[in-house]
C-alpha cells in the first residue's frame, strides 16, 4: 500500500493562507480540501468568496481539491455545473480534483450528468472524487461504465469525525481515499488497519479531528502533528506530479 496524499479538509476564513503555503513546502504530500456550498459560504469550514479570492494567487503553490456540497451537488447530479462555475469557477479551475459530497442522500446519475461530468473533467483536467457513504456505492459503477475519471472516497462519517467500525476493502487497481475520524491521535494506528484492506495507491482525508475543540478553525498544531507523523510512515510515497 502506498499513501501519496494526505488531505486536510476545512480551511476557511480563519485559516492563514501563508501558513498553508508553508505547510505545503514542508510537507509536499498535503492536499487542501476546500469545502464549498452555496448556503454555507462564510461559516465554519466553508470559506467566503472573499477568502477564496485571496486564495487564487497562492493556489498555484498548493495542491487543492474542491469538495462540493448541498444544492450544487444536487444540480451537478442533474448535469448542471453552471452555478458552481459562476460562483467559484476561478478557484475550481486551479484545483486538481473535485469531490462530490453526497452526504448519504440517494442520487441517480443520468445521461445529462454523464455528459456534463465528462466535459468538466476533460476541459479542466479534474479527477472527480465520489464520496461513498453506504447509500451511493453504486455510483462508481455508473461512472466506470461511462468512462468518467472518478475515484471513490470511502467516508461513512460524512465529515463528522467518527471512525468506521471497519475500513472498506480497496478494489483492485482503483485509486482510493479513506476518511472518517482520522487525526493526530490515531493516524498511525488507523493506517495500519487500512493496510489490511488496501494494497494499492491510496490517500487519506481528515477534517473534524484536526480542528479546535469548538470547531471554529483548523488547529495548526494538530495539522502539523498529523502531517509530521505521516511524513515518517514507510508507506508514504509522493510521486512527481501526482
Amino acid at each position: 500500500m502506498q499513501i501519496d496524499k494526505v488531505t486536510i479538509t476545512g480551511a476557511d476564513d480563519s485559516t492563514d493562507i501563508h501558513w498553508m503555503v508553508d505547510m505545503q513546502e514542508r510537507f509536499p504530500f498535503v492536499e487542501w480540501g476546500i469545502l464549498v456550498s452555496k448556503s454555507k459560504m462564510g461559516r465554519y469550514r466553508f470559506p467566503s468568496l472573499d477568502w477564496l479570492s485571496r486564495l487564487i494567487r497562492p493556489q498555484d503553490k498548493l495542491r487543492t481539491s474542491m469538495h462540493v456540497c448541498g444544492k450544487w451537488v444536487r444540480e451537478i447530479c442533474k448535469g448542471d455545473w453552471s452555478n458552481l462555475i459562476v460562483e467559484v469557477g476561478v478557484v475550481a479551475d486551479r484545483c486538481q480534483r473535485v469531490q462530490l459530497n453526497f452526504h448519504a442522500h440517494a442520487h441517480k446519475l443520468g445521461d445529462r450528468f454523464i455528459s456534463a461530468a465528462k466535459r468538466a473533467s476533460t476541459n479542466s483536467g479534474w479527477q472527480l472524487i465520489f464520496q461513498i457513504d453506504g447509500v451511493n456505492d453504486g455510483l462508481m459503477n455508473d461512472a466506470k461504465d461511462a468512462g468518467i475519471d472518478a475515484v471513490p472516497l470511502y467516508d461513512l462519517s460524512g465529515g463528522a469525525g467518527v471512525l468506521p467500525s471497519h475500513w472498506t476493502k480497496q478494489s483492485e487497481g482503483v485509486y482510493t481515499g479513506y476518511a472518517g475520524g482520522l487525526g493526530p491521535l490515531n493516524v498511525v494506528e488507523q493506517v495500519e488497519k487500512i493496510k489490511g484492506v488496501a494494497d494499492g495507491r491510496i490517500w487519506i482525508d481528515m477534517e473534524t479531528r484536526v480542528r479546535t475543540d469548538d470547531d471554529s478553525q483548523l488547529d495548526e498544531a494538530m495539522v502539523e502533528s498529523v502531517l509530521h507523523q505521516c511524513s515518517q510512515m514507510d508507506c508514504l510515497h509522493v510521486a512527481v506530479n501526482s
